[in-house]
């Protein structure tokens, strides 16, 4: 018996995991399968207090705690000129923005993504082939064959 999905998403990063998160959440049946078991280094990301009051009204505003990241009260950043431009977030009614440890808050996205019902699957690489008559097959390196509805890529 083949596995079915709704959705088939390659790539659990936040793009990937935060789509499986809302679309597991809707009941759709949801596979992400990320290739790796998050252990690798991931180079660290700065984002705007904006992003806090996003994550909260999906839900997620859990995922960021002292594991996944430290506040930065402003950014300083080089780029197109050779003088350091400071963003300062004193303003912001949203708070601090925030250093992200992205291996951490991957992996907590993604832990988001299964409890909200979608099917998490590390050390697994998927590809998809598009069937005529709609729909795409699931294939693994392992072997293994699934179908899903619709398929997204990261």
């Amino acid at each position: 018996m083949t596995t079915r999905y709704d959705l088939a998403i390659a790539g659990a990063g936040p793009a990937g995991s935060v789509l499986g998160y809302l679309a597991a959440r809707e009941g759709l049946r949801v596979l992400v399968a990320e290739r790796s078991h998050f252990d690798g280094p991931k180079p660290g990301e700065t984002a705007p207090p904006e992003q806090r009051p996003l994550l909260a009204r999906i839900g997620l505003s859990h995922v960021l705690d002292e594991s996944t990241h430290t506040e930065a009260p402003a950014v300083v950043s080089v780029w197109g000129n050779a003088q350091p431009a400071e963003r300062p977030h004193i303003l912001s009614p949203f708070g601090n923005g925030f250093h992200l440890d992205r291996r951490a808050f991957d992996e907590r996205l993604a832990q988001a993504a299964g409890q909200a019902g979608a099917e998490v699957r590390l050390a697994t690489s998927i590809r998809f082939e598009r069937w005529q008559r709609g729909g795409y097959a699931v294939l693994s390196r392992r072997g293994e064959r699934m179908q899903a509805r619709f398929a997204v890529v990261r």
